[in-house]
């Protein structure tokens, strides 16, 4: 298994790595092996497997956690989602900007990221397998390691996040499910520690954006220093500091690209579609949550 570094606009990243399987190979290689690389190096991209089936990607996407997201599983989202196989036991999202609407508009999507307050769901693995792609100058996804400043900032820095807690809401139901979360978070597999934020609703567009004809505000509306209430204005602090050109992967999709993607970790972005450019093709994936092996969800 050879593996090759991500390179950004300003030239090899600390994170991810990119490598070149067929299916089988891929199926053969160590369970541990691709856990331990997936949450080291955050993000991995897997190129040369051909004409995936649904199946064959729940397979693969499997092998990287605990257990795929049933069905059921996927109401804590609110994702639509499809049985693959005929005794229904297995699903996956069918994504794509023509058939699936609800986070898939043509506009860019702020940074974020994906199911981070849901305790018994939260930061799960995502997987995506790219079936169709009309253009890969648009709808480029960013990524950015959300341990960045836990690895370059100034001890002053991080002892000054040491005090501060924000609170986050639910994406799906805006102003439910408050919970305060510390900004400085231990990884559940690495001896590390990350920044737990995702988007915050500011002046600035790249970091909120319109949902369904409301504002999205992110996850993150308020915050605490040592238990004093503030303002969140901290959170474009830290977006200012973490998505810094050195830290950050623009990933132009081709098809059959295989990406999979530690949540935990990371923190992405989409720039827009353009669907008018070519409207007869659509922007096609098949997408899967799984569970971190952490989580030890019951199989069945």
């Amino acid at each position: 298994m050879e593996l090759q570094p991500l390179v950004g606009s300003v030239g090899p990243l600390h994170f991810g790595v990119s490598l070149r399987l067929t299916y089988d190979e891929a199926m053969k290689l160590d369970q541990k092996e691709i856990i331990d690389l997936l949450y080291s190096k955050r993000f991995i991209l897997i190129r040369g497997m051909k004409d995936l089936s649904p199946n064959q990607f729940w397979e693969l996407c499997s092998r990287f956690g605990d257990r795929a997201w049933s069905y059921d599983d996927y109401l804590v989202s609110g994702e639509n989602r499809t049985y693959i196989d005929a005794d229904k036991t297995r699903a996956i999202t069918i994504y794509d900007n023509i058939y699936y609407k609800k986070a898939l508009g043509d506009d860019e999507m702020s940074w974020h990221v994906d199911v981070p307050l849901w305790n018994t769901h939260d930061h799960p693995i995502r997987c995506f397998y790219a079936t169709s792609i009309p253009d890969n100058r648009y709808g480029v996804t960013r990524f950015a390691d959300r341990a960045w400043l836990n690895l370059n900032g100034t001890q002053a820095e991080l002892d000054e996040l040491a005090h501060w807690e924000l609170l986050h809401h639910s994406w799906y139901k805006p102003y439910t499910n408050l919970t305060y979360l510390p900004v400085i978070a231990k990884h559940p597999h690495l001896d590390e520690n990350y920044m737990e934020f995702t988007s915050f609703n500011n002046s600035l567009k790249e970091y909120s954006h319109d949902y369904y004809n409301w504002k999205v505000h992110g996850w993150i509306i308020g915050a605490k220093r040592d238990g004093v209430p503030h303002n969140a204005d901290i959170v474009s602090w830290l977006h200012q500091k973490t998505l810094v050109p050195e830290n950050i992967y623009d990933h132009h999709w081709e098809e059959q690209d295989f990406v999979i993607y530690s949540n935990l970790s990371m923190i992405h972005a989409r720039t827009k579609l353009n669907s008018h450019l070519n409207p007869n093709k659509p922007r096609s994936f098949y997408r899967m949550n799984v569970f971190n092996h952490w989580q030890k969800k019951n199989h069945g």
